[in-house]
């Protein structure tokens, strides 16, 4: 999911041509299906490519991120998306395969990871990353976007906003590894 001024911001286009753009993706259809929506949530208007023909034409594997979410996921993924854009340098990871390939190649166990263990009719599926927030590999260290919605009762005092930088690793046998020394970690 997407607002048209992220659409702006990433393609550098003016607000006429982000319309053209969603317009025209809202149009599109494969198998006489279509891939995308577009809502208002907050006074904004939210595009959302939700078609499975889409993501198998591109070869993504199925995701469960293209469904419809509360408006508390749907601010925390744009809110996520944003500082995406905003970080073009970084190496994302865009997939739970990518994520957990890369650190169990820098030394870390799965078990390790933030997972889901998930029961009934997936019987006993694990899920990394099961919130689907983005992680980026850069040359020294892992940063994780930690979208905080500000409520609830949280403790008073400093507290991280915004990315969590976690610092090298320690592999098992003690020697020292990074993003940039393991292989299939972009």
């Amino acid at each position: 999911m997407f607002t048209r001024d992220q659409v702006e911001a990433f393609f550098g286009y003016a607000k006429s041509s982000a319309n053209r753009f969603i317009q025209a993706l809202l149009r599109t259809r494969i198998s006489h299906k279509p891939i995308a929506s577009e809502t208002v949530t907050d006074g904004r208007r939210i595009c959302r490519i939700f078609g499975k023909q889409i993501y198998h034409e591109l070869e993504i594997p199925p995701i469960r991120h293209r469904r419809e979410t509360s408006l508390e996921v749907t601010r925390r993924r744009l809110l996520s998306l944003d500082f995406v854009l905003d970080h073009p340098e970084l190496a994302w990871l865009g997939t739970e395969r990518e994520k957990l390939a890369c650190f169990e190649q820098l030394g870390i166990e799965p078990f390790m990871l933030p997972r889901r263990i998930y029961t009934g009719r997936a019987k006993g599926r694990i899920r990394y990353f099961p919130l689907g927030m983005p992680v980026a590999m850069g040359p020294e260290a892992a940063l994780f976007a930690y979208i905080d919605p500000g409520v609830g009762a949280a403790p008073a005092g400093p507290r991280p906003a915004g990315a969590l930088m976690l610092g090298r690793q320690k592999h098992e046998r003690g020697r020292e590894t990074s993003p940039q020394a393991s292989p299939g970690c972009r």
